[in-house]
């Protein structure tokens, strides 16, 4: 076949040794020379396959599609790079792209096994029964266990019954024991379940509220697979732009011709993949390339026109899309297959946190465990607020009449609540403790949700001490800067952090910084919460000085008095005694805001 290449600018090849092609052995002789040159130039940059590898590895998907376009424009693209492509639209949550780079590489490599199991991804994504047997052919040659695992979900997701029980590596363990574990959820046997859901979900790393990235098992027909969060690509990275190639796969000889004779003296250059296979210097200046010794893949094609002196003309370019029977490994191949193999890693199914605890909540619920259903079920409102399989029955329960945001108890009983901000802090909470219990006080801990995952044994000292454990959000953001979801996450997550470190639900929640809006009230109580501000502060004097800190709270706190300190300061532990002394002194009782309100009621400020 003959190109028609589009224009494009490369360095001026000198005319010595200019020869003329007159049979097709001399140029296959060449051919060979330049290839091997090729493979040697190429070995040199060996670099690019480790850069792409370790691009995946770092979760930076995006760069790794500029890499690989940045190495497909020098030195073509063939099918383990296709592949690797193909994965790296998987990890940026291109799934129509990566359909469509894994249809393209089976036009280089037929039987590709990773090509086979992307498009089974994508067809699982779209509900497709084919996905099945993407999987089962991409198992006669690829890693045969993740396949199985795909295979066996492919089939769940369409109806099939039967248990799995799958001869899985360590690395696929978890994997198989959640599947095994949800069919037999969806055929009525909960008792047999619970225990493999319990294996599975401790089995989970990871922020305990929080889905992993990747190609998540939902366990959902509707939809079976959470595919990558999706992220931005530069433009101009099209998958169309990579694979521009000939209409139809080539093999045997590929015709290459100038669309000028050279001048008198002059002469044509022909390069492919960037290195000079022949020139001539005499019309018509045709060439045969034999590609049949090439490698299987895009090969990028030059016909440059040079004058006497061996000045730049033009110079013509144009793509080719090679496919023979019987391929000959491409440069590099070796490393590119290395990379391709670790990249199975990062498109293997992985469980869905979310979808996990709901299989166990509808376990626990048929079993009749109402205080473990209870906990699973907020864990999946924790992670995805807007599941409308949780979302309405949890907000049915947990609904309270609607009264506004508390600052102060209005009574005339000498009570106060002493309230504590942020923690639990190791080495802070248990000194506040210690000094609450001494003088018998007890009081309300506000605190924040990721602190309670990683220390829940602190945060069940203070309920074991009768202190009241309350929700100051999960990262402490300004929570009146967020959209409704995110401020219904902070919320939950810390519920959830709550109840798996104490088995309680809270019902007060209080803004980080004292930042409510009336949105923020709404959320909290269409969840079931009351928002708990303060009517003394002494923060301020918190970061500076004890003893002014103790006069100011003990002067300023009266009747019904919400006081506000901190937990996680020095100072405030110092101070605390005194604190405790001078109201006791002044004839207050130190109680949970949830007492002084279940007594007294509330107010607003």
């Amino acid at each position: 076949m003959a190109i028609d290449p589009r224009v494009a600018a490369v360095p001026a090849v000198s005319n010595r040794g200019a020869v003329r092609v007159v049979q097709r052995a001399t140029c296959r002789f060449l051919t060979l020379l330049c290839l091997v040159g090729c493979s040697l130039a190429v070995q040199a940059q060996s670099p690019a396959p480790r850069v792409v590898a370790a691009l995946l590895e770092q979760g930076r998907a995006a760069d790794a599609v500029v890499a690989i376009h940045g190495w497909a424009d020098q030195r073509g693209i063939d099918a383990n790079l296709g592949n690797l492509y193909g994965v790296a639209r998987l990890m940026v949550g291109d799934m129509a792209g990566a359909r469509e780079a894994f249809t393209k590489t089976l036009m280089i490599e037929a039987d590709s096994p990773m090509a086979w199991y992307g498009l089974g991804l994508e067809a699982l994504n779209r509900r497709d029964a084919a996905a099945a047997d993407c999987f089962r052919k991409a198992a006669v040659r690829g890693d045969r266990a993740r396949c199985l695992l795909a295979e066996r979900y492919a089939e769940l997701m369409t109806g099939a019954r039967g248990v799995p029980d799958l001869p899985l590596p360590n690395d696929l363990r978890q994997q198989g024991l959640a599947l095994r574990a949800v069919a037999l959820v969806q055929q009525g046997r909960p008792s047999e379940a619970q225990p493999l859901l319990e294996r599975a979900l401790a089995g989970l790393v990871g922020e305990p509220f929080d889905e992993r990235d990747g190609l998540l098992m939902s366990f959902d027909m509707a939809r079976p697979l959470r595919p990558f969060r999706p992220k931005r690509i530069s433009a101009g990275y099209t998958v169309d732009s990579l694979w521009t190639a000939a209409p139809q796969p080539s093999s045997g000889f590929v015709e290459m011709r100038p669309k000028a004779n050279p001048d008198a003296g002059g002469f044509v250059a022909y390069k492919v993949d960037g290195q000079t296979l022949c020139v001539s210097n005499s019309a018509p200046s045709v060439y045969q390339w034999d590609c049949r010794t090439a490698w299987n893949g895009i090969h990028t094609l030059e016909v440059g026109l040079y004058d006497a002196r061996g000045a730049e003309g033009s110079v013509w370019r144009g793509r080719v899309l090679v496919a023979n029977r019987q391929p000959l490994a491409s440069p590099l191949a070796q490393e590119w297959r290395h990379a391709l193999d670790g990249a199975w890693r990062h498109v293997t199914l992985q469980v869905g946190r979310a979808a996990l605890n709901l299989a166990a909540y509808e376990a626990a619920r048929a079993a009749g465990d109402v205080a473990s259903a209870r906990r699973y079920v907020e864990t999946v409102a924790a992670i995805n607020p807007d599941d409308p399989r949780v979302r309405s029955w949890l907000q049915s329960q947990m609904r309270t009449p609607s009264q506004g945001p508390i600052w102060r108890v209005k009574t005339d009983a000498p009570v106060v609540a002493i309230t504590f901000d942020d923690g639990p802090a190791p080495g802070i909470t248990e000194r506040l403790l210690q000094s609450l219990q001494s003088q018998g006080a007890r009081a309300t801990f506000f605190v924040i949700g990721r602190h309670v995952a990683a220390r829940p044994e602190l945060v069940r000292r203070l309920q074991e001490a009768g202190m009241q454990v309350e929700n100051h959000s999960y990262s402490h953001p300004n929570v009146s800067r967020l959209g409704r979801l995110d401020v219904e996450r902070e919320m939950l997550r810390t519920n959830a952090a709550i109840r798996m470190a104490t088995g309680g639900r809270p019902r007060y929640f209080r803004p980080p910084g004292g930042n409510l809006s009336p949105e923020v009230t709404a959320v909290a109580e269409a969840w079931g919460m009351v928002p708990c501000m303060w009517s003394v502060n002494g923060e301020k004097l918190e970061r500076t000085d004890p003893l002014g800190l103790a006069r100011y709270i003990v002067d300023r706190s009266g009747p019904g008095s919400i006081i506000l300190l901190h937990n996680g300061r020095q100072s405030t532990v110092d101070a605390l005694p005194a604190i405790l002394k001078g109201l006791r002194t002044r004839g207050f009782s130190m109680v949970t805001v949830d007492e002084m309100v279940g007594r007294y009621g509330a107010a607003r400020r």
